[in-house]
């Protein structure tokens, strides 16, 4: 028997909140006779239903003309955390407005985990068309249908435990994102349960748990080049740095395999007084394409760098991590 799949959503625009009639105003366009209609800002609220489970979800869309495909960011947050929030310290809706980037956050509810941290450790939730993977994959998927937006132009974003369960869509679901960004995550087969997942956080994956294999082998047989963001503070003590380290190394491996041939580009970038705040790595193919960059911060703990102190794991006082996202995407995007 088929799976009942339902996307309800309200639109929020500066008021309150409607039905999902999208409303809309016509204003005249600059230099032209003709009309065009122009769709304002909003903030749409919804939930995906699918196979007897269902999530909330926040969507950011900014004004644009009617008719216009656009891009479409997904990011995951962390434990604790929720759309709002994530979206309030990262500054999300200010970048996606000037970039005009829909922004869909989905929720972990705390029904599904007591800390509302997705289950990538899990491994019911670790595979393509099961768990969470399917139903963020079919909200997706409904959301960008509702939406107008180009399927070649869905990017992928995600922190801590939210990066750790983006890779897992990415790697499941390789032809339908352009790109991913992780922040403070893990590599992919890392962990299948929570001893696993402990150990992997604190000291690094085991030996041998996350090799290029492991990626090739679960994009199969939709195996594709991804080009990847990896963001890592050297202080975090949630997350060892190492698993960033393993991340680059496990994404080149499997980069080189699908035929990207990769070199590497090294600077620093300047924060306030200290001028090698930030490490820079970047591997690019020998037309000039980015396929990969780690950004590792010196002062960085296990948060958000940059960003508005009003949300949670976010470290202010840091390199603006949104701004390196946002960068990522406009270079990467087709």
């Amino acid at each position: 028997m088929r799976a009942l799949v339902v996307s309800l959503w309200v639109v929020c625009t500066v008021g309150a909140c409607v039905p999902a009639v999208t409303p809309s105003a016509v204003a005249n366009a600059t230099g032209s006779d003709r009309s065009v209609e122009i769709l304002p800002e909003q903030i749409v609220r919804g939930e995906h239903a699918a196979g007897g489970d269902s999530r909330a979800w926040r969507l950011f869309v900014p004004r644009r003309e009617a008719g216009q495909q656009r891009s479409m960011l997904v990011v995951l947050h962390g434990c604790t955390q929720d759309a709002d929030d994530l979206a309030r310290g990262t500054r999300s809706d200010d970048f996606a407005r000037r970039d005009e980037l829909l922004v869909l956050m989905p929720e972990q509810p705390l029904r599904a985990h007591p800390q509302k941290c997705w289950n990538w450790y899990a491994p019911a939730h670790q595979e393509r068309d099961g768990g969470e993977l399917a139903l963020l994959a079919a909200m997706i998927d409904s959301v960008a249908a509702a939406h107008d937006v180009d399927p070649r132009r869905v990017h992928l974003a995600g922190l801590s435990a939210g990066a750790a369960m983006a890779q897992l869509l990415a790697t499941a679901y390789p032809e339908r994102f352009a790109s991913l960004t992780m922040a403070s995550g893990v590599a992919v087969g890392a962990a299948r349960t929570v001893p696993d997942a402990l150990s992997t956080m604190r000291s690094g994956p085991r030996e041998g748990a996350t090799s290029a294999d492991v990626v090739l082998t679960r994009m199969s047989p939709n195996a594709r080049a991804m080009p990847l963001l990896v963001l890592h503070g050297e202080q975090d003590a949630v997350v060892s740095p190492t698993n960033a380290d393993a991340i680059v190394a496990q994404w080149r491996g499997a980069l080189s395999a699908l035929g990207v041939l990769l070199v590497q580009e090294q600077r620093f970038e300047a924060y306030a007084a200290d001028a090698r705040a930030v490490s820079v790595l970047r591997w690019r193919d020998s037309t000039g394409t980015l396929w990969l960059e780690s950004r590792r911060m010196a002062t960085l703990g296990h948060a958000w760098a940059g960003g508005d102190s009003s949300g949670t794991y976010v470290q202010p006082d840091a390199p603006d991590a949104t701004q390196a996202m946002f960068a990522f995407i406009q270079r990467v995007s087709p």
